[in-house]
């Protein structure tokens, strides 16, 4: 009855064509990410019982009334909600309590009260190192315009990969065309991954000059225009691209350049990867109350919510989210001003020292021989 799982749970893609399931996920899932990654591993788990979601659920209607033939549909389906965890031993703990919960999700939501009694112990096996500057600067100059924009904006943005191909033109039309910076980039609350609200984020000068070189040549856009396109728009499956395709990209370019260490052979699982841009942001980012980092990223806020999420709309609130995110940008970003980056009091402090010097005391003195010479002549300069 039960089929082998060792090579079925890595090649997950197909998605459960069932009006029961489609029920249950619009009642559990609250983004197409979720609906499609919980379809695609309840298919695994009808395979490896050998049943259909419309069978298990038609089956309970016929049984849910009769103690007996209940209580033995209850007792089988436990069990084996059980012995398909014990299937994934071999899998990372993270990825067994995924399965785990999209499994009891389908039960619950058909309210089949199954008792299934398993002891987990969560943990992460495989822990992103962290990610140098120097590292970002070499990943960034072997990049194509597009990667390197999309990098750009994960690493000075926080923002998960999922998120940034959602992006549409609306999200950051207003800022970008005035030039302002930091840019602020709307988000939905769709777009985001743990049950919060709508949110905003920033963007500094980097990626800002970036993006604008990106978009330059499909200017104007449409405010609900994906920013990210494929290379071949025809191939590419769905109205986004999908995250994937910049994590392959970002693969390929650690290898190259030889800076990741392989840390699972079966998966060629490297060290770095695609979120390690996000693990910069978490770890570089210096604000005054880390609420703001994680607000940036989409984290839920547990109490801290009622005090951020009550005055989005507030311009003095999204003011004050920019002059948090620009004291803490030069902690952030990879490449050195174009200009010195200086705050006024820094330059205030270095113009009044070069004053006390005597070149400063010189240039001054030039400075009003040269007024006094012009104010004899007449010239409207001094006037």
């Amino acid at each position: 009855m039960f089929r082998n799982l060792s090579l079925k749970v890595g090649k997950m893609g197909e998605v459960l064509n069932s009006e029961v399931v489609d029920v249950w996920l619009e009642k559990a899932c609250n983004s197409p990410r979720t609906k499609k990654l919980y379809s695609e591993m309840f298919k695994i788990y009808t395979q490896f019982i050998g049943m259909s979601p419309d069978q298990i659920v038609s089956t309970w209607r016929e049984v849910r009334y009769n103690f007996a033939l209940r209580e033995a549909f209850l007792n089988e389906h436990s069990e084996l909600v059980e012995k398909f965890y014990c299937t994934l031993k071999n899998y990372a703990p993270m990825t067994r309590r995924g399965m785990l919960i999209a499994v009891l999700s389908f039960y619950k939501h058909n309210h089949i009260p199954i008792d299934v009694r398993i002891k987990q112990r969560v943990y992460v096996v495989y822990h992103n190192r962290a990610i140098t500057k120097e590292e970002i600067r070499r990943i960034l100059d072997h990049a194509n315009l597009r990667d390197r924009t999309f990098f750009l904006i994960m690493l000075e943005s926080g923002l998960r990969p999922n998120t940034i191909v959602q992006l549409r033109y609306r999200h950051i039309k207003e800022e970008f065309e005035k030039g302002i910076i930091p840019m602020k980039i709307e988000l939905d609350a769709d777009m985001l991954k743990d049950n919060v609200g709508k949110r905003f984020t920033f963007i500094g000068e980097d990626a800002y000059r970036c993006l604008k070189e990106y978009l330059a040549p499909r200017m104007p856009l449409k405010d609900d225009e994906p920013i990210f396109k494929g290379v071949h728009p025809r191939k590419q499956k769905g109205e986004f691209i999908t995250p994937n395709l910049f994590s392959l990209q970002f693969n390929k370019i650690v290898k190259k350049l030889g800076i990741a260490k392989q840390i699972d052979n079966k998966r060629a699982r490297q060290n770095l990867n695609l979120y390690c841009l996000r693990k910069y942001f978490r770890n570089n980012i210096r604000v005054s109350d880390p609420a703001y980092r994680e607000f940036w990223m989409g984290h839920s806020l547990g109490t801290d919510r009622h005090y951020f999420d009550a005055w989005l709309e507030d311009p003095n609130i999204v003011e004050k989210h920019r002059q948090e995110y620009a004291k803490a940008y030069p902690y952030l970003r990879v490449y050195e001003p174009t200009t010195p980056y200086l705050t006024p009091e820094q330059v205030k402090k270095i113009v009044m020292d070069f004053l006390q010097t005597e070149e400063g005391q010189a240039l001054i003195n030039q400075r009003i021989a040269e007024w006094l010479r012009k104010a004899m002549e007449g010239a409207e300069i001094v006037k």
